[in-house]
C-alpha cells in the first residue's frame, strides 16, 4: 500500500511539473521538466524563490530562464572544472618529477667525473700493483655507471617529448573545452567562469561591470524556411559581429540557441549601450544572399539587453536582469537596445 501511495504521489507531482510547464510556457525537455519537478517537489528554497521571482517579473519562464535557473541550482557538480582542476595539477607534479630526475642525474655525473679525476691523480703517485687494480675496478665502475646515466638521459629526454605532447593535447583539449565550435565564441561554461572572475574583480577593485546578452530576432523562423545549414550560418555571422565590436579585455559568448551575451570588465552602463548599439547597426546593415543562387534572404536584426553590476550581487541577478530588459527589447518591437532605467531606456534602428 506504501509503494502504491508513493507512486500515486509521484504521479501527481509529474504532473503538476507538467502543468507548471504550461503555465509558465517552458519547453518541456527532460532537463527543464528536473528544474519544475524539484519546484512543485519544494527540496530548494533559493530555486523556489528564484522561479517566483522570475514568474513575478516575466509571467512565465522562457528556456534560457531555466538554463540559468538549472545551472545555478541543480548542476553543482561542474566536473568538468574538476578535471580540468586534476589535469593542470598532474601535468605540473609530472614536471615536477621530471626537475628532481634531472637534478640527480646530473649529481651522479659529476660524482663521476670527480672520481675519474681522482683516479687520474692517484695514478700519477702510486704505482703498486694493488693501487692500480684498485683504480681499474673504480674505473669499471664508473664507466658502468655513465653507460646507464647515458641510458637513463635519452630515456629521460624521449619522456620529456611525451609529456610536452601530454601537456600541449591537455592545453589543447582545455581551450576546446571552452569554444563554441559553431561560432567559435566561448561557450557557456567559459562564460560562466570568467563572470564569476570579473564579479570578484569589480567587487574588489570597484570598477564598473557590465553585460550585455543579444537575441538573433525571429530567427527560428528564418530557420525553419532556409534551413539549419543557413540558421548556422547565421549564428556564424553574428557572432563574427559581435566579436569585431569588443575590446580585448571583454568576453563575448554564445549563451545558447540563438542568444549570445557579452562581459564587459571596467565598462560604465553608457560605455556599455554604445557597444550594444555597435553590434545591433553592425548586425541590421548586413544583407544576407544565398550563395547558390543570390537571392536575397532579408535582412537580420538583433534585440539586445543592458544590465550593469550592483556590489556583491549574484551572476544570476545580473544575467536576469539584463534577460528581463532583453525579453522588454522583443516586446517593444525588435532591434532595440534596452538598458538599466537611469540610461537611455532604448536606441531603435531608423533602417527599413
Amino acid at each position: 500500500m506504501a509503494e502504491d501511495h508513493n507512486f500515486e504521489s509521484t504521479l501527481k507531482l509529474a504532473a503538476r511539473a507538467l502543468d507548471c510547464a504550461n503555465e509558465y510556457r517552458t519547453p518541456p525537455t527532460p532537463r527543464n521538466f528536473e528544474l519544475l519537478y524539484t519546484y512543485v517537489v519544494g527540496l530548494k528554497d533559493e530555486l523556489n524563490a528564484a522561479i517566483a521571482e522570475t514568474v513575478a517579473e516575466k509571467g512565465r519562464i522562457s528556456a534560457a530562464d531555466a538554463e540559468v535557473l538549472h545551472r545555478l541550482h541543480l548542476s553543482e557538480d561542474k566536473l568538468a572544472d574538476k578535471i580540468e582542476d586534476v589535469g593542470r595539477r598532474m601535468s605540473g607534479e609530472i614536471g615536477d618529477v621530471l626537475q628532481v630526475l634531472k637534478s640527480a642525474l646530473q649529481a651522479t655525473d659529476d660524482y663521476g667525473g670527480s672520481l675519474d679525476r681522482g683516479g687520474r691523480r692517484l695514478q700519477r703517485v702510486a704505482h703498486a700493483p694493488a693501487v692500480e687494480a684498485v683504480l681499474a675496478d673504480l674505473k669499471d665502475a664508473t664507466e658502468e655507471i655513465s653507460q646507464h646515466n647515458r641510458g637513463l638521459r635519452d630515456n629521460l629526454s624521449h619522456s620529456q617529448l611525451q609529456i610536452d605532447e601530454l601537456k600541449h593535447c591537455l592545453e589543447l583539449a582545455r581551450s576546446e573545452s571552452s569554444v563554441d565550435p559553431l561560432t567559435n565564441l566561448a561557450n557557456r561554461r567559459r562564460f560562466d567562469r570568467v563572470l564569476e572572475d570579473a564579479i570578484v574583480d569589480a567587487d574588489a577593485t570597484g570598477q564598473p561591470l557590465c553585460l550585455l546578452l543579444i537575441d538573433i530576432d525571429h530567427f527560428k523562423k528564418f530557420n525553419d524556411t532556409f534551413g539549419h545549414q543557413t540558421g548556422d550560418a547565421v549564428l556564424r555571422i553574428v557572432a563574427q559581429t559581435i566579436r569585431t565590436n569588443v575590446k580585448g579585455q571583454d568576453l563575448a559568448a554564445r549563451y545558447g540557441g540563438e542568444e549570445f551575451a557579452v562581459i564587459l570588465p571596467n565598462t560604465r552602463l553608457e560605455e556599455a549601450t554604445l557597444v550594444a548599439e555597435k553590434i545591433r547597426h553592425a548586425v541590421s546593415s548586413k544583407q544576407l544572399v544565398r550563395k547558390s543562387s543570390g537571392k536575397s534572404l532579408g535582412r537580420l536584426t538583433v534585440s539586445i539587453g543592458v544590465s550593469a553590476y550592483r556590489v556583491s550581487e549574484t551572476p544570476y541577478a545580473l544575467i536576469h536582469r539584463a534577460d528581463t530588459y532583453l525579453y522588454s527589447a522583443k516586446r517593444g518591437g525588435r532591434d532595440q537596445v534596452m538598458c538599466e532605467p537611469t540610461a537611455s531606456s532604448s536606441r531603435k534602428s531608423n533602417a527599413a
